[in-house]
């Protein structure tokens, strides 16, 4: 999940103009679905600057990570 979130953090990095930043490892990964969220409620404030690309590869993140998870 670590890698869903650090991929939606730079898609949101990159349509907002700023530079990509790491996603930091916590200690317990319990914390993930917390850093999802935050990411998830960034990239819907960036989402009508998101290029098709960009949306293409949200999409193909996700299903990536619905695949590994379920």
């Amino acid at each position: 999940m670590h890698e869903l979130v650090q991929t939606l953090a730079d898609l949101c990095a990159e349509a907002e103009g700023e530079p990509r930043r790491e996603v930091p490892r916590l200690p317990n990964d319990l914390h993930l679905p917390e850093q999802l969220q935050v990411i998830g409620l960034d990239l819907l404030d960036v989402a009508d600057r998101l290029t098709p690309s960009q949306t293409a590869a949200a999409h193909t993140a996700i299903e990536k990570a619905r695949t590994v998870l379920f």
